[in-house]
């Protein structure tokens, strides 16, 4: 059976946060408004009118980004909108039942704090308030909105950006950092159901860069530093590899027979590794592209992760029995393959490659050395305090939030060597390993579709289901 990611319905975005607080930043808006809602008992939002559903995007201005801390303390709280040139206003909509606050910009502002204050019990689960922001201008014209949320519960801060991309789905992820400044590059799927890449710089969320050539969704992409080389692997089975400097197109390449899964370089940036469903693992020439190595595994590849000389890559169809194989790039050997009772769908090594994380079957994880030992095995589902769970899954940061129970779509080992884990159900959380003990636990409020650590470690980058990116500070 062929293993497809399942296409799911966005929720809200239940993030913690609480941002920059800059003065010259705020700008004090005119009036006070309270929304009561179903998942609210009381919200109060700085600005000027309550109206009914937040507005379908007519082309409107675009959101350049929310940024936000990963926290919520019990009285004032606010997060930092960037946004385009034209921008009158900002809609922020509370809740499902999409009742929104109008709160006016400054004339030629590109940012615009916006503050919150919950001052009732909020009887959402786990104690959220979901909130959805979109700019207009003074036409009417609405853009594409960005969700986010709060936590009243949450204990420790991290810095998170949200980038509302154009596409409908972002389905990869890769950072980009260079003399000029630190980017992003996300693939995903645009709403005619193409294939699409866009470059971001991280600081403003202005695209650099888009192409729309890849005519299925984009699977894949890689960010090679020393040459300035974007790579992106998609559905209709090519590879294609770009100068991230003027965007031009420096090769395309069929090579696979099925869908690409995954694109990495190695460290010294000399190879370019592809993999696909085809059970295919093709090391390629980063000047144009040309196969210098092929690799037949015979398993359906759904993810690979390069570390020290060696590739790794997940296998395994929806409902059958999978595996992890890392291979030896220097002599193309199998250094490991540790079975695994259901399909392997993330892989992750530590920074110095002695460790390696695989998530497979219904969120399970097991964190292995390189030589295949067991170091721990990760469970979803349990119940914090019981004998057959011990503290595995115990959640020290919002009460109540599971593991991951659901396909495993990104793994990451931070420098102080906690694992991060998110899956399509929107969970996304933070083990100790190797005693297992789940010490944050976040609902995201939108299928979790890809991930990828920066370089350095020092952020995680996610793509969601409802078109954003969300990048949060590690360090």
């Amino acid at each position: 059976m062929r293993f497809r990611w399942p296409g799911l319905v966005a929720s809200l975005l239940p993030f913690a946060c609480s941002v920059d607080r800059n003065k010259d930043l705020y700008r004090e808006s005119t009036a006070t408004a309270a929304l009561n809602t179903k998942q609210l008992q009381a919200l109060h939002v700085q600005g000027n009118r309550v109206s009914g559903a937040l507005p379908a995007p007519t082309g409107g201005p675009r959101l350049a980004g929310l940024d936000q801390d990963l926290a919520l303390l019990d009285g004032e709280n606010q997060f930092v909108a960037r946004f385009e040139p034209g921008t009158t206003a900002l809609l922020v909509g509370v809740g499902a039942a999409g009742e929104h606050v109008r709160v006016p910009v400054p004339a030629d502002a590109d940012s615009h704090v916006v503050r919150f204050n919950p001052q009732a019990k909020l009887v959402a689960r786990n104690d959220l308030v979901s909130v959805t922001v979109a700019a207009a201008d003074d036409r009417g014209e609405v853009g594409a909105a960005a969700r986010l949320g709060f936590h009243t519960r949450a204990t420790e801060s991290r810095r998170v950006s949200v980038l509302p991309s154009d596409g409908e789905s972002v389905l990869a992820l890769a950072h980009a950092k260079s003399k000029d400044g630190t980017y992003l590059v996300v693939g995903g799927m645009r709403t005619d159901g193409g294939g699409t890449v866009a470059l971001w710089e991280l600081a403003t969320g202005r695209v650099v860069h888009r192409f729309d050539d890849h005519t299925a969704p984009v699977r894949t992409v890689a960010y090679e530093p020393a040459r300035g080389i974007i790579a992106s692997g998609g559905q209709d089975h090519t590879v294609r590899l770009r100068d991230a400097k003027d965007g031009a197109l420096i090769a395309t390449l069929g090579e696979h027979l099925g869908e690409v899964t995954a694109t990495a370089w190695t460290r010294d940036g000399t190879v370019l590794l592809t993999a696909g469903r085809d059970g295919l693992i093709v090391g390629r020439d980063p000047a144009d592209g040309h196969a210098v190595q092929r690799i037949e595994t015979g398993a359906q590849i759904n993810a690979g992760v390069v570390g020290a000389g060696a590739f790794a890559v997940a296998t395994g169809a929806l409902f059958e029995s999978g595996a992890v194989l890392v291979v030896d790039l220097a002599t193309a050997e199998t250094r490991l393959e540790h079975a695994l009772p259901g399909a392997a769908t993330a892989v992750a090594f530590t920074p110095d490659g002695g460790r390696l994380a695989v998530g497979y079957g219904r969120g399970q994880i097991r964190v292995l050395t390189a030589t295949g030992e067991l170091v721990a095995e990760l469970l979803p589902d349990c119940t914090p305090g019981t004998a057959e769970c011990g503290e595995i899954a115990r959640s020290l940061g919002v009460d109540g939030v599971p593991a991951p129970r659901d396909t495993l779509t990104a793994l990451a080992f931070a420098q102080n060597g906690n694992l991060l884990s998110a899956a399509l159900t929107g969970t996304f959380a933070v083990w100790s390993v190797p005693d297992g003990v789940m010490t944050r636990g976040f609902e995201l409020g939108s299928a979790v579709l890809s991930g990828r650590l920066a370089e350095d470690s020092g952020s995680l980058a996610l793509g969601l289901h409802d078109g954003t990116a969300l990048v949060i500070a590690l360090n």
